[in-house]
């Protein structure tokens, strides 16, 4: 399975949606760091169509995206000034990761 990746800046908020070449497993892992503040989400069974590691992100809060593949298993991790609620979100095809701070 596949991976490919968008960024969208929602005012003060931010959205980040992974789109996969097949339907994602369901047993994603997510968890928060608060210091360093960071979002990790864990796709077994994925690899990485990405052209790049590091995505910058021009967002208030949300300073940078990394992607980075290990074995069979891609991590996302979403580098934040500040730890803010967020909502991960599945479906067939895409995943969203959406920042609800406000």
């Amino acid at each position: 399975m596949r991976i490919l990746l968008s960024l969208r800046s929602l005012g003060q908020r931010f959205e980040v949606r992974l789109t996969f070449s097949e339907s994602p497993a369901t047993d994603i892992d997510s968890y928060t760091i608060e210091d360093p503040a960071r979002i990790v989400l864990d796709f077994p069974e994925t690899q990485s169509a990405l052209d790049q590691k590091r995505y910058g992100l021009s967002q208030a809060n949300a300073t940078s995206v990394m992607v980075l593949e290990s074995g069979s298993r891609t991590r996302m991790v979403v580098n934040l000034v500040e730890l803010v609620p967020f909502k991960r979100s599945v479906s067939r095809a895409p995943v969203n990761l959406a920042d609800r701070s406000r």
